[in-house]
């Protein structure tokens, strides 16, 4: 069968699973592992008001590699202050532990309620355990898009195969987009994309460019 989730491109891990964020009982803590490392590019949002996971993302983005991603749900770490802050970068620190690298090539992202503090214990906990799930395969490509999802009413995952140079690659991407209507706020919507290519790449300005093309 042919693998259609995140894990489709060669060379990701990936898993998911409940470490008790949501009070249902479902899904919330995702990782993303590529242990030979992977040059990262991101589209960060423009808004002054950000969450803590992207305050930090943006600092450990500028890494020469990313080792992994380690992604909650339930809980968007937004307006929480310092802690929240501490809270994201323990998140990384967890997952590099596992990966036996640097923090900073650890990228985080949180999605959920806005102004709650991150029950961190209970993810720090489920780290080892969730590492040890790690696979290359349909179905921890597909753990890992059930526990980043908040109101979608189904996985939502894309994949394209591409041929550069007579090489075949995979390329897939995850994505998550909640829509939510305030008055006080108006219309507004978030996204939460995650792309995955197996194709080398330099690092430099025009690959960063590339990517803020691609994501549009």
């Amino acid at each position: 069968m042919t693998n259609c989730s995140i894990t489709a491109a060669k060379g990701f891990l990936a898993a998911g699973t409940a470490c008790g964020i949501k009070e249902s009982g479902k899904p919330d803590l995702a990782i993303l592992v590529c242990p030979s490392g992977a040059k990262a590019a991101a589209v960060f949002t423009t808004n002054k008001i950000v969450s803590a996971a992207v305050q930090v993302s943006r600092h450990h983005i500028k890494s020469a590699q990313t080792s992994g991603v380690i992604v909650n749900s339930g809980n968007a770490n937004a307006c929480t202050g310092k802690r929240g802050i501490i809270d994201a970068i323990t998140m990384c620190r967890a997952l590099a532990k596992e990966t036996k690298t640097d923090p900073h090539k650890v990228l985080v992202a949180s999605t959920g309620i806005i102004g709650h503090q991150l029950l961190i214990g209970k993810i720090i906990s489920a780290v080892p355990k969730l590492f040890n799930k790690l696979s290359n395969n349909q179905n921890g490509g597909e753990d890992f898009l059930r526990a980043i999802m908040t109101t979608d009413t189904k996985m939502k995952c894309a994949i394209r195969k591409f041929a550069i140079s007579g090489k075949k690659d995979n390329y897939s991407r995850r994505y998550k987009r909640c829509r939510y209507d305030w008055p006080q706020y108006g219309n507004n919507s978030v996204l939460y994309n995650n792309r995955c290519i197996n194709l080398e790449v330099a690092p430099c300005k025009s690959f960063e460019r590339g990517y803020w093309k691609f994501a549009q």
